[in-house]
């Protein structure tokens, strides 16, 4: 949940776009690897 707040401060205050992306999608590749431990 630490990890949603914090991704949701940097999206609001980044103005760059592709900085935000990436990092968007850096997380979300991280998320999803949790996910996967958990189910397995």
């Amino acid at each position: 949940m630490n990890g949603l707040f914090i991704l949701t401060v940097l999206s609001e205050f980044s103005s760059a776009t592709r900085t935000k992306d990436l990092i968007i999608e850096s997380f979300n590749k991280f998320y999803i690897s949790l996910d996967r431990k958990r189910t397995f």
